[in-house]
C-alpha cells in the first residue's frame, strides 16, 4: 500500500539528484541486429534526466567498485517537477555524463512503498 510517506519519500529523493547531481543522456540498446549482414539496425532511444555519480561507490563495498572499474549512478524516478520518468534503464544501455560514456551493467531498483523512488545503476566504461 502506498501512504503518504512514500510519495514524500519519492520526492525528496528526485529534488537532492536534481540539486546535486548532473545532466545525464541514457540511449537505449539499438532495436536490431541482423545476423546475416552482422549489423545492428536501428539506434536507440536517448532520454535526458539528471543522476548522481559515485566513481568510489560509496553505497557498495570498495573493494567491488576497485575491483571491477565501476561508477555507481544514482538517478530518480522522479523529477523537482514532479515528473515520472518515462523510460527504465536497463542493462546494455548507455550512460552519457560530461562527454563520458559509460555501459549499465546492473540495474538496482531501490522503491518507497510500493512506488519507485530511484534506480542505482552499476556502469563500467
Amino acid at each position: 500500500m502506498t501512504g503518504a510517506l512514500d510519495a514524500t519519500a519519492r520526492a525528496v529523493a528526485g529534488r537532492l539528484i536534481d540539486k546535486y547531481g548532473k545532466a545525464l543522456t541514457f540511449t537505449s540498446a539499438a532495436t536490431t541486429y541482423d545476423p546475416d549482414s552482422d549489423v545492428v539496425v536501428g539506434a536507440g532511444t536517448e532520454y535526458e534526466w539528471n543522476g548522481v555519480l559515485d566513481k568510489f561507490g560509496r553505497a557498495y563495498p570498495l573493494r567491488v567498485t576497485e575491483k571491477h572499474g565501476m561508477t555507481i549512478i544514482y538517478v530518480p524516478v522522479v523529477n523537482t517537477a514532479g515528473t515520472v520518468a518515462t523510460f527504465t534503464p536497463e542493462a546494455g544501455w548507455t550512460v552519457t555524463v560530461d562527454a563520458e560514456e559509460f555501459r549499465v551493467v546492473a540495474v538496482d531498483e531501490v522503491k518507497s512503498g510500493e512506488l519507485g523512488a530511484m534506480w542505482i545503476l552499476e556502469t563500467n566504461k
